[in-house]
């Protein structure tokens, strides 16, 4: 029996996500995490390494079963959306990367425009 898959099912388990999300987030092929999950296969080094890195999980850990299960604090770096979107960006083309920082500049803008007009008519 794999002790490891049960740290995996229950890091998923912390983080809130599925083992689609998981695969999404870690790049590990979906099939490849079933299997480490089921205790079919074991990871190797080079996977777990990628799981520990896209979920801030310590890899100590992830191994072991000692100490904590995150590096530090997870909460904003572990939302999967987020994760889906580094990579997407990290995917991107060199030469479409500036079109994609002036557009996300842009709406950051207008966020942050729009919560200072909120914040002013509440001090009204």
């Amino acid at each position: 029996m794999s002790i490891i898959k049960d740290r995996l099912k229950l890091l998923m388990k912390l983080l809130g996500i599925n083992l689609k999300e998981f695969a999404e987030i870690s790049g590990i092929p979906y099939r490849t995490l079933q299997n480490y999950t089921l205790g079919v296969r074991e990871p190797t080094i080079e996977n777990l390494q990628k799981m520990a890195n896209a979920t801030n999980c310590d890899l100590h850990w992830l191994i072991t079963g000692k100490g904590k299960p995150f590096r530090e604090e997870p909460k904003e770096q572990l939302d999967p959306r987020r994760l889906a979107i580094i990579k997407l960006v990290l995917e991107m083309p060199e030469e479409k990367l500036d079109d994609i920082y002036k557009m996300l500049e842009k709406e950051k803008l207008l966020v942050d425009l729009l919560e200072e007009i909120k914040r002013l008519k509440k001090a009204q």
